[in-house]
């Protein structure tokens, strides 16, 4: 007998490793079932819990390519059903860095997760996908460069 089970999903992130000059950014999850199931559906946030602007990118594990296959693009707020039987694992991805999500903050990007489920609760992983955006000029560049202006705009008024 398969029970299908809605949960919102909150990510949990455990671990981070290594440290970048500045903060990485969610880009997107992978999420897997480990067992007592499969995804039947994925529900993407609304545009006010997050003001993405353009749609998400669903993409699907293949097992003969061995690689993520694009299912659809996903406006912020839609649902989008799996096959028949569901799927084990699945990428949501798309998401604009200049958001600033945080890969350890679990609210950050909360999904509506559905399940065909042959255990009352599924197992299952999410995996934030992240970039880092560069380095973000701090206060002690601002002032050190504030500092040499200042010094050349001096000099100059030293020759006139």
């Amino acid at each position: 007998m398969k029970l299908l089970h809605r949960f919102l999903l909150v990510s949990v992130f455990t671990g981070w490793a290594g440290v970048a000059s500045s903060m990485p950014v969610t880009i997107g999850y992978d999420l897997e079932i480990l067992g007592g199931g499969s995804f039947s559906s994925v529900n993407t946030p609304t545009f006010a819990v997050v003001p993405q602007v353009g749609p998400y990118e669903l993409a699907v594990f293949d097992i003969v390519s061995m690689d993520f296959v694009l299912q659809s693009l996903l406006d912020p707020g839609e649902t989008f059903d799996f096959e028949p039987g569901g799927v084990d694992r699945f990428r949501i991805t798309g998401i604009n860095e200049s958001l600033m999500l945080d890969p350890l903050d679990p609210f950050a990007f909360p999904l509506g997760i559905s399940f065909i489920a042959a255990t009352p609760t599924p197992a299952f992983s999410i995996t934030p996908l992240v970039t880092n955006p560069g380095v973000v000029p701090g206060p002690a560049t601002f002032a050190l460069v504030g500092i040499g202006l200042t010094g050349l705009g001096w000099s100059r008024r030293k020759k006139e």
